[in-house]
């Protein structure tokens, strides 16, 4: 058996190691990642990523087709288009609070992904933020059900049923 590779990186993984990545975590003195910079890493199972990255790029994670865990830290405020499209095994993800805006199809075709979880009660959603998700549950832990209902007309690209935020 293989050992798993772990990759400590400050921005990009190099062309010749992206199938081989099992596990990134991204150093602290990270703020920007930037676009492409951990796509098609088809191997990796997890990342992390601290909350002095303030922005995640353009398709930085697309199609890191085994990527199962996310852990973004508190400070994150962006997380831009198609940041995680086609992580096609990532199944649940947790907005921090200190996301300000998740843009279009950064969840795009993440085909298991069925639950998310956003800490924030300032957050604003692009209309096809989490098309192509089998989403069964969008929790808003601090927003009252009244405003989410009112944030956009198709809210998300997902089945408005899912939507729970907490009772007024």
């Amino acid at each position: 058996m293989l050992a798993k590779t772990r990759v400590v990186s400050p921005n990009f993984v190099p062309d010749d190691i992206r199938s081989k990545v099992h596990e990134i975590a991204v150093p602290e003195n990270i703020r920007k990642l930037d676009e492409l910079a951990f796509s098609d890493c088809t191997a990796l199972e997890k990342v992390i990523i601290p909350g002095s990255v303030k922005t995640i790029g353009d398709l930085a994670f697309y199609n890191c087709s085994s990527l199962r865990e996310v852990q973004l830290g508190e400070g994150i405020l962006e997380i831009s288009r198609s940041a995680f499209s086609r992580c096609s095994s990532l199944e649940r993800i947790v907005i921090p609070a200190s996301v300000r805006i998740i843009r279009n199809w950064a969840f795009n075709i993440c085909s298991k992904l069925r639950e998310v979880t956003v800490l924030g009660s300032n957050v604003e959603i692009d209309q096809a933020a989490f098309t192509g998700t089998s989403l069964q549950k969008l929790d808003f832990l601090r927003v009252d059900a009244k405003r989410i209902a009112s944030m956009h007309g198709w809210p998300f690209g997902v089945d408005p049923s899912i939507i729970h935020g907490r009772e007024a």
